[in-house]
C-alpha cells in the first residue's frame, strides 16, 4: 500500500511540474468517493489489494467487497462448519506470483478465492489460529517458494515481542518465530523492525540494530551483524535492497531518547559482503547531497532507481555513482544529474 501511495504521489508530483499538462488541465480533479452509502459493509479498511485482472479488494472490520470501477460485489465467508462468518475482520489481503488471492479472517481461518465459483474457500492449516488471532492489520507478506513471511507492517518503536510467521502453503501450517518462542523458533530480537528477501533468497530481518538472517540448514535465525556506528539511541526502521548492488541494503533509522519520541534519522547502507556500514545526511554545501536528515522511506522502481522520501522531497540515485534528482511537491522539479563511470 506504502508503494502504491508513493506512486500516486510522484504522478502528482510530476504532472505539477509539466507545463503541458497544467495547461491542459483547467478543471478542479474530481474525487469518487467510496462509502458504506455507496456499498462499503464498514467505513473502515483494514486490508486492500489489486488482483491480476484489475479488480480492487477491500477488507474491512465486518466485511469484504470487490470493485470492478463501477460498482461493489459483497463476499461472504464460511466458517468450518459452513455457517456464515457474522463478524468478518479480513486482516490481511494478498495476491501470489501465481494469482492466488488469499485472506485471512479474524477467528475463523485462512481462504482463498475461487474464480470458478467466485467464492472463497477454507483452508484446513495447521496452528492457522496462530496467524488470524495474532496477526495484525497492515500485514507484510514476502513469498519465498511455496512459503510465505508474514510479519507486522508497521515498525513501531513500543512494538515489543513481535512475531514473524511462515506460512507453508504446501505443508499447510504455520510456523512462529518470536522471542518467546524456545530452540528453533526464537527470534533473537524483542522489537522487531522489518523484514526482507534479497535477490539470493536470503530472508534478512532487524531488531533495533541488529541485523539476523535466516538460517535455510538449521532452520531458525541467526545473528548476523550489530550495526555499530549509528548514533546513540538510533534503530533500524525499514530496509530495501539495492536493486542493482544484491549484497547491499539500504535502511531508514528512527532516533528517539525515550519511548515518546519517535524522530525520523538518516539513511543508511550496509553491505552484506563486507559488513561496512555508510551514512547519508544532508551537506548543505552539496547540491547533490540528500535534501533532509529526515527519511522515512526508501523504495526501488522498475528503472533499477532508488527514491529516497523525505518529509519534504523526494530523492533518486541512479548507478554506481549516486545521482540525485530532488521532486519537491511543492515546487517545480530540479534536476542534477552526476556523470556515470
Amino acid at each position: 500500500m506504502m508503494k502504491a501511495l508513493i506512486k500516486i504521489m510522484l504522478a502528482i508530483a510530476v504532472g505539477c511540474s509539466c507545463p503541458t499538462l497544467v495547461k491542459s488541465q483547467t478543471k478542479k480533479p474530481y474525487f469518487n468517493s467510496i462509502t458504506t452509502e455507496t456499498g462499503l459493509p464498514e467505513s473502515q479498511i483494514v486490508s486492500f489489494t489489486q488482483d491480476k485482472y484489475g479488480y480492487l479488494w477491500f477488507g474491512t472490520q465486518n466485511g469484504l467487497v470487490r470493485y470492478d470501477g463501477f460498482k461493489l460485489k459483497n463476499y461472504p465467508f464460511k466458517d468450518s462448519e459452513g455457517n456464515d462468518v457474522d463478524i468478518c475482520v479480513v486482516k490481511s489481503l494478498y495476491e501470489d506470483k501465481n494469482g492466488t488471492l488469499w485472506a485471512i479472517i479474524f477467528d475463523s481461518g485462512i481462504y482463498t478465492y475461487n474464480v470458478k465459483t467466485d467464492a472463497f474457500e477454507q483452508k484446513k492449516i495447521e496452528n492457522e489460529h496462530k496467524l488470524y488471532k495474532d496477526l495484525d492489520f497492515d500485514a507484510k507478506w514476502i513469498e519465498d517458494e511455496e512459503r510465505f513471511w508474514i510479519i507486522y507492517n508497521t515498525p513501531h518503536i513500543n512494538f515489543k515481542n513481535p512475531k514473524i510467521f511462515l506460512f507453508d502453503s504446501h505443508k499447510k501450517r504455520v510456523e512462529t518465530f518470536s522471542a518467546e518462542e524456545k530452540g528453533k523458533n526464537h527470534l533473537p530480537a524483542l522489537k522487531q523492525r522489518d523484514l526482507i528477501k534479497d535477490k539470493k533468497g536470503m530472508i534478512w530481518a532487524t531488531s533495533d540494530s541488529l541485523l539476523s538472517f535466516y538460517d535455510v540448514a538449521n532452520k531458525k535465525f541467526t545473528p548476523y551483524c550489530l550495526l555499530s556506528g549509528l548514533p546513540k539511541n538510533t534503530v533500524i526502521e525499514r530496509m530495501t535492497i539495492d536493486p542493482i548492488n544484491e549484497d547491499i541494503i539500504w535502511m531508514t533509522t528512527r532516533s528517539h531518547k525515550n519511548p515518546d519520541d519517535l524522530l525520523y534519522g538518516n539513511v543508511v547502507q550496509f553491505n552484506t559482503k563486507t559488513k561496512q556500514l555508510k551514512k547519508f545526511s544532508h551537506d548543505k554545501m552539496m547540491k547533490a547531497s540528500i535534501m533532509s536528515d529526515s527519511c522515512l522511506l526508501v523504495t526501488a522502481d522498475s528503472l533499477n532507481r532508488l527514491w529516497f522520501v523525505t518529509k519534504k522531497e523526494f530523492h533518486y540515485i541512479i548507478g554506481p555513482r549516486i545521482a540525485s534528482q530532488i521532486l519537491n511537491l511543492t515546487q517545480t522539479i530540479n534536476c542534477l544529474l552526476l556523470p556515470q563511470n
